[in-house]
């Protein structure tokens, strides 16, 4: 990636990120400055997002607005869905909610502990600002190895 990308995706990220979690859906402009993708390409956004992620200890992702669309009715159809990871002996079962644009990921062992007050190890915002006018979704995913 050319310096231009870096820097432009430096200048728009310095709204800073939202740390923790949150009830409402996310908005993009809480932590870019998203009047500075107005004219950007859909590839250009695409690199700009990736480039923003690259140094954090993050997750990011873009998701055409088909495939999230997909993805958020199968949400409000099955909120709450559990997943097997596999260890090195057996698996570590995997709980996930979805609500608002969010995704939270927590150890069924903490679900059965602490119930809706489980920390979540993995939390996933869907920023659906471009959904509309770009057909994309911008995800970011924020890691907490505390209850890993």
């Amino acid at each position: 990636m050319g310096a231009t990308v870096i820097k432009e995706a430096n200048q728009i990220a310095s709204a800073g990120f939202p740390i923790g979690t949150l009830s409402t859906a996310p908005k993009l402009n809480s932590i870019m400055h998203t009047d500075m993708i107005v004219n950007k390409t859909v590839e250009e956004v695409t690199q700009i997002w990736k480039k923003y992620h690259s140094d954090k200890d993050m997750v990011c992702a873009i998701i055409p607005k088909e495939v999230y669309n997909e993805m958020y009715e199968r949400a409000l159809k099955w909120p709450m869905f559990v997943y097997p990871l596999p260890r090195s002996e057996g698996y570590e079962i995997m709980f996930a909610q979805f609500s608002n644009h969010r995704c939270y990921f927590t150890s069924l062992l903490q679900y059965k502990t602490h119930q809706e007050n489980a920390p979540p190890c993995l939390t996933l915002s869907h920023y659906v600002d471009l959904i509309e006018g770009r057909g994309l979704v911008l995800m970011s995913g924020e890691v907490d190895t505390t209850f890993m």
